[in-house]
């Protein structure tokens, strides 16, 4: 699994939880206001049966009127009256929707009652349009009727308290309800972040350790071991990474192996010359003074001048005793390094004459016999 990957899918994650969270506020937001919306509920059952109790009792005091004097002036607002009872019945009861049982059965009781009191009074006017007012009066007095305004009253204002409380005490809960919500949604919001972190933490550690040996093995080629390779197990998006760099080992390979031939090549040229050649370099002291001169080429023909084998001489100093007939030229030596010098003159090795020729390379000399 790639970096990337590894990255999005603690994105994905993150954005899970975050999708919960505000789903779950949104869910507590909404029982917040259906809270609200309970408040204004209250106001309108309190409406709709305050406007049921003031037609109830405009109806009753008409036909109260009427069956006292008589006068069908005073049996309009009666008439009036009758058919919006009913309305507004329907009205308070889907008012009070979704309603307990106790709601319900005080709504059935106020439907039952008005509906006995209107077919009642209706009978005690007709009553007292054939027979007079003392029939009608004993009719109403018979079914126990005067006293249902007053009840009908304690229902509604019973209704109005339960509704009341209700309101209130939905209203004193939504700081509290608010407040709840607070912790769970810092929490959900605070789980994101902390995946999101870890998720970057674990696709860091996880590039880091494919990147180790990705940097192990430039350090190896950078040292001159060519043949290392980096194996392609690792993740996708290093791969090409590795790729280039075993693609840049095999080139430096390659160019080493052509390097080595041509090396061979001068160095046989080199150990085949007739002529005694041999390269050595100033050893300096802490002050940057030149103190010795170390011997750190020399070719077959040089060898044999000095009567010792060409690699034995390499990395022997000129103050060596193997090297007693040169000790003269180390001042020599010196002034062509520091000077610049070309050097050019007879000497005698070993008992045998040549042309001895000094030349300065950039911290030291090259050394030339020839007989």
């Amino acid at each position: 699994m790639s970096f990337a990957q590894r990255f999005s899918l603690g994105i994905l994650l993150a954005a899970s939880i975050c999708a919960g969270t505000l789903y779950y506020a949104w869910q507590e937001l909404e029982r917040t206001t259906a809270t609200v919306k309970d408040d204004s509920r209250a106001e309108r059952v309190i409406a709709a049966s305050e406007k049921l109790l003031g037609q109830f009792i405009s109806m009753e005091t008409s036909a109260r009127s009427f069956l006292i004097t008589g006068a069908e002036d005073d049996l309009q607002p009666f008439s009036r009256n009758v058919g919006e009872v009913a309305l507004s019945l329907r009205e308070l009861r889907t008012a009070c929707q979704p309603y307990a049982p106790e709601r319900a059965s005080a709504l059935a009781f106020l439907d039952s009652a008005i509906d006995k009191k209107v077919n009642q009074t209706n009978y005690a006017l007709i009553l007292r349009r054939e027979q007079g007012i003392k029939i009608s009066a004993f009719e109403l007095i018979k079914y126990k009727n005067l006293n249902l305004a007053d009840t009908i009253t304690q229902v509604i204002r019973t209704i109005h308290t339960e509704e009341e409380a209700s309101a209130k005490v939905g209203i004193k809960s939504i700081p509290d309800r608010y407040q709840a919500l607070t912790q769970p949604v810092l929490l959900g919001l605070g789980g994101a972040v902390l995946v999101l972190i870890a998720f970057g933490v674990w696709a860091s550690l996880a590039q880091r350790a494919a990147l180790k040996p990705i940097i192990e093995g430039a350090e190896k080629i950078a040292l001159g071991d060519v043949r290392h390779r980096v194996s392609l197990k690792a993740t996708s998006d290093v791969k090409p990474i590795i790729s280039a760099l075993n693609s840049l080992g095999e080139q430096l390979q390659m160019r080493q192996g052509s390097e080595r031939k041509t090396e061979d090549i001068f160095a046989d040229i080199f150990h085949a010359s007739t002529e005694a050649i041999s390269v050595w370099r100033a050893r300096r002291n802490g002050l940057g003074q030149i103190t010795d001169f170390e011997c750190i080429l020399a070719n077959t023909a040089f060898g044999i001048a000095c009567k010792h084998p060409a690699e034995a001489l390499q990395g022997a100093l000129l103050t060596a005793s193997r090297f007693v007939d040169l000790h003269p030229l180390k001042e020599t030596f010196q002034n062509t390094v520091e000077k610049q010098y070309a050097f050019q003159s007879p000497h005698t090795l070993h008992g045998k004459n040549y042309r001895l020729s000094l030349v300065k390379m950039r911290d030291g000399v090259l050394l030339r016999l020839v007989e």
